[in-house]
């Protein structure tokens, strides 16, 4: 069988299917229309990110003991695990990964400048999943996070930042029972910043300081 018995009937089929494989992506993408985690944590993975962790809130810990494990929603192959375990606010994230972390730490207040209070609980709204969350108040965060955006070349991709703790991961439509519009003041103490990148090998290296 030589070539030109083989060219017609093979290029047609192959060209058939990359159109094919070409127009549902485009129809997914239309479809979802969003920023959604998948791509963020893509993303991520070429980015530097910091954060303040913060010691374990009971009011956190005690919602958290409310929500059934079937209510969670677990993807570990996109960094989400249900339960949020390690409490922190992010102050900067999306900054280029060789970003000078000496020269970001001038940009820090004193730890103790990050004490923040607990507003309300409510919803990030994804098609995959509900990110169940507090609302925080902290000028210090606001304003730290202003200026590092300002002042470090990024690619933070959201509109605005919305400055909230997480609390879980949750199934679509599984987190509405738990929203609470407000709560009594909750004040969260800082513990320590922790800066995160991915060095050359793709690993990601924390930095706790």
């Amino acid at each position: 069988m030589n070539s030109k018995g083989l060219l017609p009937s093979t290029r047609p089929s192959l060209l058939l299917a990359a159109l094919l494989a070409m127009t549902f992506f485009l129809v997914a993408s239309q479809a979802d229309g969003r920023e959604g985690p998948t791509d963020t944590h893509i993303e991520r993975k070429h980015t530097a990110t910091l954060m303040v962790e913060y010691e374990e809130p009971v009011f956190v810990t005690e919602l958290q003991s409310l929500i059934p494990h079937d209510d969670l929603f677990i993807d570990e192959a996109n960094y989400y695990f249900g339960l949020e375990t390690k409490y922190h606010i992010t102050l900067a994230s999306f900054l280029k990964n060789d970003v000078d972390l000496e020269e970001l730490k001038t940009y820090l207040m004193d730890l103790s400048a990050y004490r923040a209070q607990l507003t309300d609980v409510s919803i990030f709204e994804r098609p995959e999943n509900d990110v169940l969350k507090c609302g925080v108040w902290s000028e210090a965060i606001n304003e730290t996070h202003r200026i590092i955006m300002a002042n470090f070349p990024n690619d933070y991709p959201y509109e605005s930042y919305q400055c909230h703790l997480t609390i879980a991961f949750l199934k679509p439509g599984r987190a509405a029972r738990y929203v609470r519009p407000k709560i009594e003041p909750v004040v969260i103490t800082p513990k320590n910043f922790l800066f995160s990148y991915y060095n050359e090998d793709g690993e990601r290296i924390e930095i706790r300081f």
